[in-house]
């Protein structure tokens, strides 16, 4: 065999081998704060140009960061930050990274403080978030503005990564939010991860002000929520795009966590895009 086509060949397993298993891992919510300090892959293994580059939050952490260019020649000027779950780093979000870059979006990857090489942070296992994650979102968001003026910079947020743009927001404006497996009521969370799992969890201790928060919320935002998801609903999107203007719902016949493979990661992205071309982005 050709030597080029022998390395392609190693490339296109290694690619699939880390697709499945990071879509496993993806799935798999940890539901509590669980980081993994060492990363799958970079960028580079999937042929993706990057930038790795250090934000600082205002609290004095360092932030690690990818910066990965759209792939295409007609980039879409969109700039999504991924805000992603409860566990692993951003390494583990490289598939759907790839796919985004493949369709003119630019993407932003980082860790929260704690997570991947990111500044240390003393991180209880049993809590379901901290505020600080939001902290180090926004901070990301200034940083992005700054960089990529006149295009839209939006926030792709999964699970505990929506508690964290959530509070972001408090702080920073973004463009637009793209979410799934949304937490409406971190307390709701923790009752219903006791009644479905047993599982015990903490909150800050200022979690009751989370729902002043999210009334502040004043952004277009496109919803995904599994219609078996049993801890962040359905009916809990539902009444967020009641309250919300420029707000879609995207229902999918699935459980938390399985929006991208559910629905494909074409028709996800395309339904993203859709949804940013008819609020004008």
């Amino acid at each position: 065999m050709d030597y080029s086509l022998s390395i392609c060949f190693c490339n296109c397993k290694f690619i699939l081998r880390y697709f499945y298993f990071s879509l496993y891992l993806t799935s798999t919510i940890a539901w509590a704060v669980n980081p993994d300090a060492n990363y799958l892959s970079t960028p580079a293994n999937f042929a993706l140009p990057y930038t790795q580059i250090t934000v600082n939050t205002t609290d004095g952490y360092e932030l690690n960061t990818w910066i990965i260019p759209s792939t295409v020649k007609q980039s879409s000027k969109r700039v999504l930050i991924m805000a992603y779950g409860d566990t692993g780093n951003m390494s583990y979000w490289l598939t759907q990274a790839k796919a985004f870059c493949n369709k003119g979006y630019t993407l932003i990857l980082f860790d929260y403080r704690g997570f991947g090489k990111s500044s240390y942070f003393a991180i209880d296992p049993s809590f379901l978030y901290y505020n600080e994650f939001g902290t180090d979102l926004a901070c990301i968001i200034e940083w992005a503005k700054e960089q990529f003026t006149g295009q839209k910079v939006g926030i792709y947020a999964f699970s505990m990564g929506t508690l964290a743009a959530t509070l972001a927001l408090q702080q920073q404006s973004a463009s637009f939010l793209i979410a799934e497996g949304f937490v409406v009521n971190p307390t709701v969370v923790q009752k219903r991860l006791k009644t479905v799992y047993s599982k015990s969890v903490l909150l800050p201790s200022d979690a009751q002000n989370y729902n002043l928060a999210l009334q502040k919320l004043n952004l277009p935002i496109l919803l995904f929520a599994g219609i078996h998801d049993p801890i962040t609903m359905l009916n809990d999107s539902k009444l967020l795009v009641k309250k919300q203007k420029n707000s879609t719902l995207i229902p999918f016949n699935g459980k938390h966590g399985e929006g991208f493979t559910t629905l494909s990661n074409d028709k996800y992205i395309n339904e993203i895009s859709l949804f940013l071309l008819k609020i004008g982005f």
